[in-house]
């Protein structure tokens, strides 16, 4: 992701999107951040809050934080309960006869895994590449433009990366909301 700019031949921590790249996010220090809290035609106020742990968005919610779809949490708290209480991929899979288990983007089993946070205007992405078992995962969160509501949409893409075919199951989503 990273490349060297034509002018200065420095190295460059963004992506051709011009998104900020962040490697290995869940191990660097820790941040949080909003993404932008206007929505709609009419300027409808929605707020996400992510940190770089998990799949990053940790709370979101209309008008004020008094208003959440998924809770609240300070940044300190976020960073220790995002991975449990925010969004969670779980994956059953075989290739080749093999079964195997998992969930994307858990601090418990990340040692296999390449992760990535990309940070653009309006929107906020995570990816998982996990070559021994062969996937590749990405979440996409941005704030809906253009239409007479406000909304948060979270898009995601899984990708086969080896060349021998794979059986998956996926369940997906937040363990509970307001």
């Amino acid at each position: 992701m990273k490349n060297i700019t034509e002018k200065t031949g420095q190295l460059s921590n963004f992506d051709e999107l011009r998104r900020y790249v962040l490697a290995d996010y869940d191990h660097q220090k820790a941040f949080s951040s909003f993404l932008p809290g206007i929505a709609g035609l009419q300027g409808i106020p929605m707020w996400a809050f992510y940190v770089n742990r998990g799949q990053a968005v940790c709370s979101f919610g209309v008008e004020n934080k008094d208003h959440p779809i998924l809770e609240f949490q300070a940044a300190n708290k976020a960073y220790q309960t995002t991975a449990l209480m925010g969004f969670r991929t779980f994956f059953n899979g075989t290739r080749e006869g093999e079964k195997w288990h998992w969930e994307a983007f858990s601090p418990w089993d990340a040692e296999d895994a390449q992760r990535t946070m990309l940070i653009g205007m309006n929107e906020v992405e995570v990816q998982e590449i996990n070559p021994i078992l062969g996937y590749q995962v990405n979440v996409l969160y941005f704030m809906l433009p253009g239409m007479p509501f406000s909304g948060l949409v979270r898009r995601v893409s899984i990708k086969n990366i080896k060349d021998a075919p794979m059986t998956l199951e996926v369940l997906d989503g937040l363990p509970g909301i307001i």
